[in-house]
């Protein structure tokens, strides 16, 4: 029987590992003679979604995702996802806090052996109150490898949660990554 690491599992060990690096094991971070053009494209409708991946911005090195809250059933006071990618092009640069985090944590962590499989917590500090509607539950960057590709960003619905007051999972909600595609200049 297979046990299968959930990004909720793994939440409380981020949250109480202190000093958690953004390892990567990816590419290092090339200098790219210039910016590449870097675009998105989002999965699915994004009404239907709790919580979707948006481009930020980028610069020859990175680029910035932003975990937008949309339509969640309840008031978030965090979040554990999950995020798969091709490490042959990408690899964990860091992440932060947003908005609708209020001042709150911000961890991610490469999962040990598996370099494409990124698990990231944010979390406001006062749990009894969460925050409703849209906004920006926080960031995550990534190292860009050279050349020009495209990669999948997936946040696995089946492995992460959103939690509401009190840090209660809910249930039901929905998630949306896309499509990164990098030209090199």
């Amino acid at each position: 029987m297979t046990t299968r690491v959930t990004a909720a599992v793994l939440a409380a060990g981020f949250l109480a590992a202190a000093g958690c690096s953004s390892g990567s094991g990816g590419p290092s971070a090339p200098n790219l003679g210039g910016a590449p053009a870097v675009a998105f494209s989002g999965q699915g409708g994004a009404t239907a979604n709790a919580l979707v991946l948006t481009l930020q911005g980028s610069d020859d090195r990175t680029a910035t995702f932003n975990l937008e809250l949309r339509n969640p059933s309840q008031a978030v006071t965090g979040a554990a996802v999950e995020l798969r990618f091709d490490p042959g092009t990408l690899s964990l640069s860091g992440a932060a806090a947003g908005g609708a985090a209020a001042g709150g944590i911000a961890r991610a962590a490469v999962v040990p052996g598996e370099p494409g499989r990124v698990i990231a917590v944010f979390a406001r500090r006062d749990l009894t109150s969460g925050h409703g509607g849209a906004g920006v539950l926080g960031t995550i960057t990534l190292t860009l490898g050279a050349g020009s590709y495209s990669n999948v960003i997936t946040l696995d619905s089946a492995t992460s949660s959103l939690f509401g007051v009190g840090g209660a999972p809910l249930s039901g909600e929905r998630f949306a990554g896309g499509t990164l595609t990098v030209t090199a200049s």
